[in-house]
């Protein structure tokens, strides 16, 4: 499976953990998966996105529709959303920027326990 989701109940956080080769058509059934626990549960969710193992196949246009997508996600708004990466590649630069420039509310990691930290804050 390209991607691993946990759903973190008593922290009310939803992991999503990337794996080698992922598609456009992946992310956007990841993206689903999360907007289903969410709707599920109907509690806004904080999200940890781990794309430390990540290799994407996404073109760049790919890359620029998944940002905009992000962003204009009714179920995220009002999510906070920590990306964990590694400090050499951030193969999801593009994807943030888009997003992060149309609103959506994102912060970059390099330690999980960080990233775990910022969100329990929240």
């Amino acid at each position: 499976m390209p991607y691993i989701i946990k759903n973190h109940d008593t922290k009310k956080i939803i992991e999503v953990i990337y794996n080698k080769d992922v598609d456009f058509d992946t992310r956007i059934r990841a993206l689903s998966d999360v907007i289903n626990i969410i709707k599920k549960d109907g509690i806004k969710r904080n999200l940890l996105i781990d794309v430390c193992n990540i290799k994407s196949l996404m073109s760049t246009i790919q890359e620029y529709d998944f940002g905009e997508k992000l962003a204009n996600c009714k179920e995220l708004r009002g999510c906070n959303v920590a990306l964990l990466r590694t400090l050499q590649n951030n193969e999801n630069k593009f994807i943030n920027t888009v997003a992060i420039n149309r609103g959506y509310f994102l912060k970059e990691f390099i330690s999980r326990d960080e990233a775990l930290s910022w969100l329990q804050v929240r």
